[in-house]
């Protein structure tokens, strides 16, 4: 099968290192995959290493970022940006007509609306990944935002939810869409040979997550400072001038910033719980906690977004400690008591770890692969059924 995938950008983020992850894993499955950026300006190099097997397609880099300077003066005049999507429409339909591919997949509004225009003269079949924006721009009231997904969603052919919170939200704000939504979990390339859990020397805390203060950096700091093992360690993954400012600030010589990482598992590797205490607006299915479960390690995370199913395996168990309070005021207290019990309680400790086994298998790339096929090879019955028709 021929799959153009389509994104915004490719800087660190859940949505971007799942369209590489999900990208490289076709085309290792034998299928041909072209992967196409709106915005060239803003692809971080050290996230695409891994994944060279993956042919990026976008508009001349330069052209872009002149396109970029004019929309940021007309936006101040005339409160348009038209100059960059006009040039992704043009160069994007060029590559759907150069590739002629049996589906096209965007992720993120700015990619959903833009392959929808280039589209217009082919008329492929269309799927959406809802990652965070859709939802965002609902919970803020983006009437601007709403009013070009309430297109996107009428549009395209079908629209994949990664959580049940999307379900519910989008029943509600665009009803008529129910019948073409279908949830599917993003893919992640587990390990074959994760080694068993086991304690380092220094019990040490760990974080990998964007830079933003909502991940609850600075209430991880908090509730590790209340800890007095001295021996107890806590080390973060990630960058941001926010989290050099945290870094400048701190104190504690117990933590450490290790900063940005494209091998997180690795970086995951050196910790013995991972950390996630979000109060995120629009957390929906953060990667990082699939990644803490794939090597053993028991999580520590509020229950934003669909956290508290990632950690949960077929028998109800859980892979760590869920924080029903997930405001940057409230956070603190309880993230300290979970902390302090599971790295002193040994069977507990060890009891979340094998938990994690068994909750991360729900998000294999193999299944991943295997429900988009469906939905994909369901559009091209469709189709043919249509063509039939006729």
């Amino acid at each position: 099968m021929k799959i153009l995938m389509t994104t915004e950008t490719l800087m660190t983020g859940g949505a971007e290192w799942f369209v590489l992850r999900l990208s490289d894993a076709f085309i290792r499955a034998g299928h041909e995959v072209q992967l196409f950026i709106l915005r060239p300006d803003l692809i971080d190099e050290r996230m695409i290493t891994q994944f060279k097997s993956v042919p990026l397609f976008h508009a001349p880099l330069k052209l872009i970022k002149n396109a970029v300077r004019v929309d940021r003066v007309l936006q101040k005049l005339v409160k348009l940006q038209p100059t960059v999507e006009s040039i992704n429409k043009r160069y994007l339909s060029n590559v759907i007509e150069a590739f002629q591919p049996d589906v096209l997949h965007s992720h993120l509004l700015p990619a959903d609306f833009t392959t929808i225009q280039a589209n217009q003269s082919f008329g492929k079949r269309h799927v959406i990944t809802i990652h965070g924006d859709h939802i965002q721009y609902i919970k803020k009231g983006n009437r601007k935002k709403i009013e070009i997904s309430k297109k996107v969603l009428q549009i395209v052919d079908e629209v994949v939810l990664i959580s049940d919170e999307q379900k519910r939200i989008l029943s509600k704000e665009h009803p008529a869409i129910a019948t073409k939504c279908t949830k599917i979990y993003n893919g992640y390339p587990l390990p074959e040979n994760s080694r068993s859990n086991h304690r380092h020397e220094n019990f040490t805390f760990g974080m990998i997550a964007r830079g933003i203060p909502e991940k609850g950096w600075e209430q991880a700091i908090q509730a590790f400072s209340k800890i007095e093992n001295k021996e107890t360690r806590l080390i973060f993954f990630g960058e941001s001038e926010y989290l050099d400012s945290l870094k400048l600030k701190q104190k504690d010589s117990r933590i450490s910033f290790a900063g940005f990482t494209n091998n997180p598992l690795q970086a995951i590797s050196q910790m013995d719980v991972g950390l996630l205490p979000t109060y995120y607006a629009s957390e929906s299915l953060p990667t990082t906690v699939i990644e803490y479960m794939a090597l053993q390690k028991p999580v520590i995370a509020t229950r934003a977004g669909e956290i508290a199913q990632m950690m949960e395996d077929d028998s109800g168990q859980i892979a760590g400690v869920l924080i029903s309070e997930h405001t940057a005021e409230t956070i603190t207290e309880p993230l300290f008591q979970a902390m302090k019990h599971i790295m002193e309680e040994t069977d507990f400790y060890h009891k979340c770890s094998e938990n994690a086994v068994q909750a991360v298998v729900k998000f294999s790339m193999e299944q991943c692969l295997s429900n988009y096929l469906s939905i994909y090879q369901a559009t091209e019955k469709i189709e043919n059924a249509n063509k039939n028709a006729h």
